[in-house]
């Protein structure tokens, strides 16, 4: 390294340390609960009534459409539901907050 000069190669074990804390926190604060409310993520090339049929025949019970497509909130009650929704497509669950969170807030469903 020339003296005085910082060059992009010195900085890439910082940046790839900062982007990993990032990853780790964002996983962090968006990880699903075991049971309850929660989103579902599907891949962005599947049709959005398929999934909400994915859903609604494996058990869970379908809540609203979140503010991302692919993403849909539900309600989940037992480890065997969870499976039938991976077996259906689904790639992962996140927390139903932020912009994962409900679209619509239902009325009737208490918490």
């Amino acid at each position: 390294m020339s003296e005085g000069r910082l060059q992009l190669k010195d900085l890439i074990p910082a940046l790839g340390f900062s982007g990993v804390a990032a990853i780790l926190g964002v996983a962090g604060y968006m990880g699903a609960p075991d049971y309850g409310e929660m989103a579902v993520v599907y891949p962005p090339w599947m049709d959005s009534n398929v999934i909400v049929q994915s859903i609604v025949r494996s058990g869970a019970q379908f809540i609203s459409p979140s503010k991302l497509p692919s993403v849909f909130v539900i309600r989940l009650s037992s480890d065997q539901t969870k499976q039938r929704l991976s077996e259906s497509g689904a790639l992962f669950f996140v927390a139903a907050t932020g912009i994962c969170g409900p679209v619509l807030r239902p009325l009737l469903l208490k918490e």
